[in-house]
């Protein structure tokens, strides 16, 4: 499965109110390729996360290597956030693990297959997310993402 094949079923939890508004999600992704691109899957979680939330990303901190292992933590302008840690290399078989946390209740998905998709079509919110990941990633500090 893709990360985008998964975001419908958190999308139900939402709608049906199983777990409340949605203020915390967690994405886990590990590629058993050494060549993943992590930020991909990183720019994918945060969409789902402004739709989720309804909420655009505000500022994001990057530790780690975005090539092979980092966590991401996004602040959006709501106060959802978006933890991400993204792993490229590290296991034998790709997985994801999905939580949302809502103020009523959690949505899990315990550790599935997870095969990693195209990278989505670049558009300037893509591309203004890219450049912040890059730029926390070389300065070692939180960006806002304007």
């Amino acid at each position: 499965m893709t990360l985008l094949e998964l975001q419908p079923k958190l999308r139900q939890a939402v709608a049906q109110g199983q777990i409340g508004s949605p203020v915390a999600l967690r994405v886990y992704l590990k590629s058993s390729h050494t060549d993943a691109d992590l930020q991909s899957g990183c720019i994918t979680a945060m969409g789902m996360a402004r739709e989720l939330f309804d909420s655009p990303p505000a500022r994001l901190m990057v530790r780690g290597d975005l090539q092979r292992q980092a966590t991401v933590l996004v602040t959006c302008t709501s106060g959802a956030t978006l933890f991400a840690t993204l792993e490229g290399g590290t296991v034998k078989s790709s997985s994801i693990q999905l939580t949302l946390v809502g103020n009523h209740g959690i949505a899990n998905l315990e550790s599935a297959s997870w095969t990693p998709a195209e990278p989505p079509e670049e558009s300037p919110e893509s591309t203004r997310w890219r450049q912040a990941l890059s730029e926390s990633h070389a300065t070692g500090k939180a960006v806002a993402i304007s």
